[in-house]
């Protein structure tokens, strides 16, 4: 939660400017190495556990989609993190995240969220 209170909800743009770069390299980066690293270990399969989706690859489904809203594709992507990336790519495989993420609905909360963090 703390992490939360520190970066989120920032209406003050010169606050929220001089707290991304410690949200990025005290936070995010520390997150994608471990991540990374713990995903080529289980074969860059696009899974936490095994070979079969798992509630740590829907939940890093849903913190990629975060990351990619606060920096694009300069953090995550499928050259500089590609089991990360894999995970998103079989996530996308999953009939009812692919319909859900075409809807208009997803698509409004998606841009809804990043307003409300004011990234």
């Amino acid at each position: 939660m703390e992490i939360f209170n520190k970066f989120a909800l920032i209406q003050d743009a010169e606050v929220q400017a001089a707290n991304k770069g410690p949200l990025i390299t005290d936070h995010i980066a520390r997150w994608i190495k471990h991540h990374e690293e713990h995903l080529q270990a289980n074969g860059a399969n696009g899974h936490y556990v095994g070979d079969k989706v798992t509630l740590a690859d829907v939940k890093t489904e849903y913190v990629i989609s975060m990351i990619l809203g606060v920096s694009g594709e300069e953090l995550v992507s499928e050259s500089k993190t590609p089991a990360i990336w894999r995970v998103r790519e079989e996530m996308n495989k999953v009939e009812g995240i692919a319909v859900w993420k075409a809807s208009e609905e997803y698509k409004s909360l998606d841009k809804e969220n990043f307003e409300f963090l004011a990234y």
